[in-house]
């Protein structure tokens, strides 16, 4: 038992040895390496776990709000600590959303017909411009 013991310490004594100096665009370069390799399901797992809410409204566009789980090593550099065991608030994130705006449709429908209660019976796609005459 104290042989696991010492060689628990030593290994923690070997990980806080370990300092890496990685540049951005180092890092960049190997995530868009690793985006470029990974296969569609492990992707979709990724998205899956950042994505929490996508709101979708036709005027303003969509709003996606999603978190990246951040390392143990950065927030004990910044500071962080759990606040709760909860394990969902353990890890800490990065909180942020962005917003895409919907593009206009490609093309309208006119209505030429409906009927008594209102429902559409018959549509024709607009000209896009008059002909020369």
């Amino acid at each position: 038992m104290s042989a696991k013991k010492g060689h628990l310490t030593e290994l923690a004594n070997k990980s806080a040895e370990i300092n890496v100096q990685i540049e951005v665009d180092e890092l960049l370069a190997e995530v868009m390496n690793v985006i470029k390799n990974i296969d569609f399901a492990d992707k979709f797992k990724v998205i899956r776990d950042i994505i929490d809410k996508v709101i979708v409204s036709e005027r303003s566009g969509a709003e996606v709000w999603a978190h990246l789980p951040l390392p143990v090593t950065i927030t004990e550099k910044l500071g962080y600590e759990p606040q709760r065991r909860d394990t969902y608030f353990a890890v800490p994130t990065f909180d942020f959303y962005f917003r895409i705006n919907i593009p206009k449709k490609r093309k309208d429908r006119e209505i030429v017909e409906r009927n008594y209660l209102g429902r559409i019976l018959k549509t024709k796609v607009p000209e896009l411009h008059d002909p020369i005459t």
